[in-house]
C-alpha cells in the first residue's frame, strides 16, 4: 500500500481535508493519549462530510489488533513491570539503593524505544554508571528470560505480524489508518507504521511549517516514502533541503 506525509498550514484546514474518511474507505485515526484522541474525535465532529471514522488511543489499536492473532501476547502495563522487575533487582543487587533501580528503568524504558537489540545499546550504555549500566542489562535480560513484554516489544510484534506471508491482516487493504497528534514517535513506533503501510494505506498529518525546519535527526525525517519528492515541492523552494544537525 503506501505511507504518507500529508502537510497542513493550520487546524481548520486540517480537520476540514477530506483524507478523514469516507463511506468507501474506513478510517481509523490513532492519537498518543485519551485526551488527544478526545480532542480529534470533538474536532473531527464538526465536519458533517467525515463519515465511517474511528478515533483510537495508540494502546487500544494494538489490542485490537492483537485481539485478530491466534496467539494473543500479554503486554504488561509500565506499573506491573515497574514491580516485576523491581523484585529482580532486589535478589540480584541488594546493596544499590532505589533511586540506582529508577536511573536504571528510566533508562531502560527509552532505549527500547529505540531498539530492542540488547547489543546495539553497548555503546550508550558504557557512558553511564557502571552500577545503571549493568543494572539495565541485568533488567534487559531478565525481561527476555521470562517473557515478559512492554509497550515496546508489542509495537515490534505487531510489526512482525504485519511483514508475515499470508498475514493475518491480509482483509485490512481496503482500510485506511491515520496517526495524528504525535509530537514523537520512537524507533519501534515508525518501524510498526511502515510495517502496517505494506497491508494499509497511513497517512501521518503534519504541520508545513515544522516540515521547512526539520533536522536529519527529527523522527519526521524517518519515514522516507515515495511522495517525498511532492511533500518537498508543496514546501516550496525556501523550506527545501534539511538544517543540519546541531551537537
Amino acid at each position: 500500500m503506501s505511507l504518507c506525509v500529508k502537510l497542513f498550514d493550520n487546524s481548520d484546514d486540517l480537520y476540514k481535508s477530506d483524507y478523514w474518511g469516507s463511506n468507501e474507505q474506513p478510517t481509523t485515526v490513532v492519537c498518543p493519549s485519551p485526551a488527544e484522541a478526545d480532542r480529534t474525535r470533538l474536532l473531527l465532529s464538526e465536519n458533517q462530510q467525515i463519515l465511517n471514522i474511528d478515533v483510537v488511543t495508540i494502546s487500544k489499536y494494538i489490542s485490537t489488533q492483537f485481539a485478530i492473532l491466534e496467539e494473543q501476547p500479554v503486554v504488561s502495563r509500565k506499573a506491573d513491570l515497574l514491580l516485576k522487575l523491581s523484585i529482580f533487582w532486589k535478589k540480584i543487587y541488594p546493596n544499590y539503593n532505589y533511586q540506582r533501580f529508577i536511573q536504571a528503568f528510566t533508562l531502560l524504558t527509552e532505549l527500547r524505544g529505540t531498539s530492542l537489540e540488547l547489543e546495539t545499546m553497548e555503546e550508550i550504555l558504557e557512558h553511564y554508571h557502571p552500577e545503571v549500566s549493568n543494572g539495565v542489562r541485568m533488567l534487559w535480560t531478565s525481561m527476555s528470560n521470562l517473557g515478559l513484554y512492554d509497550e515496546h516489544a508489542s509495537y515490534s510484534l505487531l510489526a512482525e505480524a504485519y511483514r508475515q506471508t499470508p498475514s493475518p491482516f491480509e482483509f485490512s487493504l481496503e482500510s485506511r489508518v491515520i496517526f495524528h497528534g504525535f509530537g514523537h514517535l520512537s524507533g519501534v513506533q515508525i518501524d510498526l507504521i511502515k510495517s502496517i503501510a505494506i497491508r494499509q494505506e497511513v497517512i501521518i498529518p503534519y504541520r508545513a511549517s515544522l516540515y521547512r525546519n526539520r533536522y536529519q535527526t527529527d523522527w519526521i525525517s524517518w519515514i522516507s516514502t515515495e511522495e517525498d519528492d511532492q511533500v518537498d515541492n508543496l514546501v516550496g523552494e525556501e523550506g527545501k533541503g534539511w538544517n543540519q544537525a546541531k551537537y
